[in-house]
């Protein structure tokens, strides 16, 4: 599941941090350890096939946890 992930960051160019930002969300839980494996390959065919189908709207989704990242590292570093 792993190398099917890293794959699709690689083929469509994603950012590996927003992608794992988002799949922590998508599971619902604080870690993908965490995550059962079902969620995680359900959340991997949901990313390859926006990725393929709608490319612009996944990296808008993406952009969204990018920001809230660095607003997380901002508070970080502040405190």
């Amino acid at each position: 599941m792993r190398d099917r992930l890293c794959q699709i960051i690689r083929q469509h160019q994603l950012d590996p941090a927003q992608v794992k930002a988002y799949a922590v969300d998508f599971c619902g839980c604080e870690s993908l350890k965490d995550a059962p494996r079902e969620q995680i390959e359900t959340f991997v065919r949901q990313l390859s096939e926006r990725a393929v189908n709608d490319r612009p709207s996944l990296l808008c989704l993406l952009n969204s946890y990018a920001r809230s990242s660095d607003e997380v590292s901002h508070e970080t570093l502040s405190a």
